[in-house]
């Protein structure tokens, strides 16, 4: 997500892969989870990228990595801004917040750290290798962040539980491991440049993304169903560090909100980020309480 690809089909995959490296940092906001895909819709535009599926393990330029660390460190909580909701704002650092109090439950979703595949690759499902150096980064950090009683859920794919089970050595639950977790299946799409992927296929998606179903793989609405099914399953009034990906973050920060999955995609969960889901009386919000 959050990549574009080549606007004709024969310029070749260099100039797709340029497209598909991380993007400057744009401050305090999240970016866009999707962009354009030039020549694949009327106009020149087209369906979006999943973010996060799209190679690049290269450096981040301007420090950004460092930038974002300390954010996570010093206990601001990302969310994004959708449909006018702004990201949450943590507290206090520390991490040892622990259980939920007053009928209040959080779930602390952690993005994996950076894939190490070829730049301009979908990878939802595939088990693929991580930057060691940015696992060992964020696992300086997280633990400030996260709360220490809190149970650990994972999902299956290493990229997740190489960082979890990190955690567990720096003190935290063993994770538990859950398959509703894992990615989107893309299907045949797995291991393949995008720009490899048929022209009609991507036109599909865009047109119907909540419901469209890649050759062999899932909706993004049976990832939903999927997420949503975890979330239901964990015991009430407890905080939750959920070890996940940017698709499972983005429908669980929609659809516990009540909101549209149409619109998927509006922001970008960048990898190591943590986001905080909030539930009260009046229903999940972004942030903590």
């Amino acid at each position: 997500m959050d990549r574009q690809l080549d606007a004709g089909r024969g310029r070749g995959v260099a100039r797709a892969a340029r497209h598909c490296r991380p993007a400057p940092d744009d401050g305090d906001t999240t970016g866009r989870l999707y962009r354009r895909l030039p020549g694949r819709g009327p106009a020149g535009g087209g369906g979006g990228v999943p973010a996060g599926h799209a190679g690049g393990a290269g450096p981040e330029p301007g420090g950004r990595a460092a930038l974002r660390h300390r954010r996570v460190g010093g206990g601001a909580v990302s969310g994004g801004r959708d449909g006018g909701d702004e990201a949450g704002r943590g507290g206090r650092g520390g991490g040892d917040a622990g259980l939920g109090t007053g009928g209040v439950a959080r779930l602390w979703l952690v993005r994996h750290p950076r894939p190490d595949v070829p730049v301009g690759h979908c990878y939802g499902a595939s088990d693929v290798p991580i930057v060691d150096a940015h696992l060992d980064e964020l696992l300086g950090l997280l633990p400030l962040r996260l709360p220490r009683h809190a149970p650990v859920y994972s999902s299956p794919l290493s990229r997740c539980l190489r960082l979890a089970r990190g955690l567990e050595a720096a003190g935290f639950a063993a994770p538990v491991v859950d398959p509703r977790l894992r990615e989107m299946d893309f299907g045949r799409w797995e291991g393949r440049g995008w720009s490899e992927v048929p022209r009609d296929q991507i036109d599909a998606w865009r047109d119907d993304i909540v419901r469209y179903v890649p050759p062999g793989g899932e909706s993004l609405a049976s990832l939903a169903e999927r997420g949503n099914a975890f979330v239901a399953t964990l015991p009430a009034h407890r905080d939750a560090i959920v070890v996940t990906h940017a698709g499972v973050i983005q429908v669980l920060t929609r659809t516990l909100r009540g909101l549209a999955l149409s619109n998927f995609g509006s922001t970008k969960v960048d990898y190591g980020e943590v986001v905080v889901l909030t539930r009260g009386a009046s229903g999940w919000s972004l942030g903590e309480r």
